[in-house]
């Protein structure tokens, strides 16, 4: 794809995501936003291996192309991912794909917007709002990761992407829940 339209496809997909995912998140139960946590944390984790470090470290600062060409690769999975909501049609709420679809979509949008947060500043305020609310769930990480387990038993899936070719244990899922990356992290002052 020639470098202008995909630059302009990011764009917009950023600037989308900036208008509706800060709300989105907001509204999601605490147990959806607590899988979201774990799930973005796990994509994040791949997508440094992939897309490098400052990905999890500074995220506004990755080179403009790579945060391009990660934006658009994120959005086709965003498309592939809303396709799937007519296959739900039908199913009872308490169906374990409902609630995975709806994580899933989530941690999609949030790690669309942290890739494109360096695009403008409006991106980089929902990136922030988006993680925020999702921090605020982490008390709900075990429900998370149990609903997690139960959806990737009941469809003989995996609950997350590989990480060096391996299975995430629900050990490494809940902590996935109970942290951020590294550019949310506060960092110590050392006093002298």
């Amino acid at each position: 794809m020639f470098s202008f339209v995909k630059q302009r496809k990011a764009e917009n997909v950023v600037g989308t995501l900036a208008s509706s995912t800060p709300e989105a998140v907001d509204k999601a139960s605490s147990i959806e936003r607590a899988a979201a946590l774990v799930l973005t944390n796990v994509l994040m984790f791949v997508g440094a291996k992939s897309w490098g470090r400052q990905l999890i470290e500074r995220p506004a600062a990755l080179p403009r192309n790579t945060a391009i060409d990660a934006v658009c690769l994120l959005a086709d999975e965003h498309a592939r991912l809303e396709s799937a909501a007519d296959t739900l049609d039908g199913r009872p709420v308490t169906d374990p794909a409902i609630m995975a679809y709806r994580w899933e979509l989530l941690a999609n949008e949030v790690v669309t917007l942290t890739v494109g947060s360096g695009f403008s500043a409006d991106a980089a305020q929902a990136m922030r709002q988006c993680w925020k609310s999702l921090w605020s769930a982490r008390r709900s990480c075990d429900d998370a990761v149990r609903a997690m387990m139960f959806y990737a038993k009941s469809y003989s899936i995996e609950p997350t992407p590989r990480i060096d070719g391996r299975v995430p244990s629900a050990d490494f899922l809940r902590k996935m829940g109970r942290t951020l990356p590294p550019t949310f992290r506060r960092k110590k002052v050392v006093s002298s």
